[in-house]
């Protein structure tokens, strides 16, 4: 009886295998019409695809999947058959691919929730999603063709497109609706250490920006930045300071003996507004991620292209720092800005886009 059972449970291993082959060929052939995949989509695009977006591919490729969502009896015990041959949820493909391939799981997946749509960021979505009213023309702000003096003009713009952004561990909960939160004293600390360790004059705003309204949260900063830009015509570089919405697991490394936040840079693309040197945002912010490799290695965890435009249409060297996430200390992200001035004063240095 023993080894009959055994035999089954060997049987069921085999079956779940095959099935899980097939259905990954015809994921990933159908994962081809539904994705514009590029040369970087297998080392990054993984952790940008939704769970629907791979359902959807699993159901156009393989009709049988479909009866997983579909609530039946007999759907229930499909999945319960798979969850205990191979340990994964049949409604999770990204589970079942890694459960037959282990290479997906050295592939991260979404650390946020799972949203309809990839890429978008909070309120940056077609619905909600309000810019100025010249939010669709061309910007016409171009680098300074010299090199600008370190002097007491300000160089660095500094803002909170979401003011309300927080620490739980500080605060006891991840927004104070309507109040300037963590992030804007992580970008008051951004803002000291710049002009106080190195000699970086900065403008910074604490304007409210996502209240009452959060869906106009990007129109609003577009203007804070504006202003900033035509009032200081010195600015080289921008910086809109956030916290990481979609990590709900608090990640830290160990610099010089402290705790601090992890940093993500964000960068728009033109996919859904007009944003033609996008990618000189990108070479900007993989400058500033390579420095901090090389200075604290571990302390980015890299460069996101998403398909908002963030403001950063306004200026070449515009980025979206995210700092930490919510079960972060408002102490570790204060701290891991302070080394990352250190990476932007280096940077903006070996550019000559500043010059001693």
């Amino acid at each position: 009886m023993l080894r009959l059972s055994c035999r089954r449970i060997y049987a069921g291993r085999v079956i779940v295998f095959i099935f899980t082959l097939v259905m990954a060929v015809l994921f990933f052939r159908e994962a081809v019409s539904l994705i514009r995949m590029d040369s970087s989509f297998l080392t990054k695009g993984w952790s940008r695809i939704s769970s629907e977006l791979l359902v959807r591919a699993l159901e156009r490729g393989l009709p049988a999947t479909a009866v997983s969502g579909s609530g039946t009896a007999g759907s229930q015990w499909v999945q319960a058959a798979v969850q205990a041959v191979t340990g994964a949820d049949l409604l999770n493909p990204r589970e079942v691919l890694a459960s037959q391939f282990k290479v997906a799981e050295t592939i991260p997946g979404p650390s946020a929730p799972v949203v309809a749509a990839p890429f978008v960021l909070e309120d940056e979505n077609a619905d909600a999603h309000v810019e100025s009213p010249d939010a669709g023309l061309p910007a016409e702000i171009a680098p300074a063709p010299e090199p600008v003096p370190v002097s007491g003009k300000p160089l660095i713009g500094i803002y909170n497109t979401h003011n309300a952004e927080t620490y739980v561990p500080t605060d006891g909960k991840d927004k104070l609706e309507g109040k300037n939160a963590g992030v804007v004293k992580v970008a008051e600390t951004l803002a000291t250490t710049l002009e106080k360790n190195y000699g970086l004059a900065t403008v910074r705003s604490d304007v409210i920006h996502d209240y009452p309204s959060f869906a106009r949260s990007y129109g609003n900063s577009e203007l804070t930045a504006k202003n900033m830009l035509e009032k200081y015509p010195s600015l080289v570089a921008l910086v809109d300071v956030h916290r990481d919405a979609g990590m709900t697991r608090r990640e830290t490394i160990k610099i010089n003996g402290r705790d601090s936040a992890k940093l993500l840079f964000i960068v728009g693309s033109n996919t859904r507004l007009e944003h033609p040197k996008w990618r000189d945002n990108l070479e900007f912010a993989t400058l500033l991620h390579g420095k901090l490799e090389e200075l604290y290695p571990g302390l980015s965890k890299g460069v996101r292209v998403q398909d908002g435009r963030y403001n950063q249409h306004l200026h070449p060297r515009a980025i979206l720092l995210e700092v930490g996430g919510v079960n972060n200390s408002l102490e570790e992200a204060r701290y891991a800005v302070t080394l990352f001035a250190r990476a932007l004063a280096e940077v903006l240095k070996e550019q000559r886009v500043i010059v001693p």
